[in-house]
């Protein structure tokens, strides 16, 4: 058996899937669905008003960036991200990891299903619309507004320019999402990453299209149907996307763990 197939940055991970025509959509349009707030499976989920403290976060953040503005690159052209000044946000999750035995049943059908593993940290056709970023399960307002700073503080103090400039945007990235990363406790098995992306006119979410090489596994999960993991195999070679590695999940029954094997 091989390793346990990993997504190793932060800019992806495993969208997992029943077997169905509607998750082959992925695969044969090259394109994923973000999904407006409506539609989300959590009632609570992106409900907090989160407008204050992202203010407050960016004015003291801007405040450290023009103290040390000499080592900072055209210092005062970072985008406001004030709160209130955009059009409604998208989402499209993905887990970080593909061992979910939680995720696989819930999600891939009691294990029938397929994972995508996804990576855009160069796809030219999302990068620039889209942030990837984790699920903040179980924190107060007052606690990632204090982690933001002190997080940013330690880049400061060591006026590591570059790494400065960096956290800045990283953390106002956060902050500037932070209504649709925050989540009750009791969703943390998700380990969710969240596809973010925003400015359309409508409301219902949206397709977009990603990169063939963003595409990086398809697995096959422990009970999944011989005639549709035929038929994605098919697909994969109808679409020339070859070099996407494929992997079938097995059961070591005694140790209750999955198993991985590489089939090309």
């Amino acid at each position: 058996m091989s390793n346990i197939p990993e997504i190793k940055t932060l800019h992806g991970g495993w969208k997992f899937r029943p077997p169905n025509e509607l998750s082959l959509q992925i695969l044969t349009n090259r394109e994923i669905w973000f999904a407006s707030i409506d539609t989300l499976n959590d009632p609570f989920d992106s409900t907090q008003d989160t407008i204050e403290v992202i203010n407050k976060t960016e004015d003291a953040l801007k405040e450290r960036i023009e103290k040390i503005q000499t080592a900072i690159d055209a210092p005062r052209q970072y985008v406001s991200h004030r709160a209130g000044s955009y059009k409604p946000c998208f989402i499209f999750s993905l887990c970080g990891n593909v061992n979910n035995s939680l995720m696989w049943a819930h999600y891939a059908r009691n294990h029938s299903g397929i994972a995508y593993g996804l990576d855009f940290s160069n796809d030219q056709k999302l990068h620039l619309r889209s942030n990837v970023l984790e699920v903040i399960y179980n924190r107060s307002i007052s606690e990632l507004y204090e982690e933001a700073v002190l997080i940013f503080d330690r880049y400061y103090k060591n006026n590591r320019a570059e790494e400065l400039k960096e956290q800045y945007h990283y953390s106002m990235n956060i902050m500037r999402y932070l209504q649709y990363l925050t989540k009750g406790n009791e969703w943390s098995y998700e380990e969710e990453r969240r596809l973010i992306t925003g400015g359309a006119d409508t409301l219902q979410g949206q397709a977009l299209k990603y990169e063939d090489e963003s595409l990086k596994y398809i697995v096959f999960g422990l009970q999944v149907d011989l005639a549709y993991k035929e038929r994605v195999i098919n697909l994969i070679k109808e679409c020339r996307l070859d070099y996407v590695k494929l992997y079938q999940v097995h059961a070591d029954f005694n140790n209750k763990q999955m198993l991985y094997e590489e089939l090309n």
